[in-house]
């Protein structure tokens, strides 16, 4: 594995873009959902229509044009729910993945930062290093 910094800004980067094509994909499914309910809507009043027009004049329910479309009217119910329902787990799979990339890179930062303390409290310990003499009664050397 690379430079663990270099890693975890990559990783920072690229969490955008992902998150954008989640986006992308939200909205799409939005835009299938609000064609697939519009259909459904104008399909529904068509057969109410009908449906009132069939009792005016005293013919038997359902007839078997209107059969047709109650299947019609079921199958994009049906689709609008399926949507809806992957709607949702996208959903939850978005938010499983935001919680699941800021928990790592939370753990990342505090690996980055713990290692960088480290670093710098030896490079503390080198720069402010006291001499002591190898032998007792020997001179001290001048800290420059």
């Amino acid at each position: 594995m690379g430079d663990p910094v270099e890693q975890w800004l990559e990783d920072c980067l690229t969490l955008p873009g992902k998150l954008q094509r989640a986006l992308r994909l939200m909205a799409h499914l939005e835009q299938e959902v609000s064609r697939i309910e519009t259909q459904f809507r104008v399909r529904e009043k068509e057969y109410l229509g009908q449906l009132r027009q069939s009792h005016q004049q005293g013919t038997p329910w359902p007839a078997p044009k209107q059969d047709e479309e109650i299947g019609a009217i079921k199958q994009l119910h049906y689709k609008c729910r399926a949507l809806l329902r992957e709607k949702v787990v996208v959903n939850k799979q978005i938010a499983s993945f935001i919680h699941f990339e800021q928990q790592r890179l939370v753990k990342e930062r505090d690996k980055l930062l713990h290692s960088m303390h480290g670093l710098g409290a030896a490079t503390n310990l080198k720069s402010h290093s006291v001499s002591v003499s190898p032998e007792p009664g020997a001179a001290a050397p001048a800290v420059a």
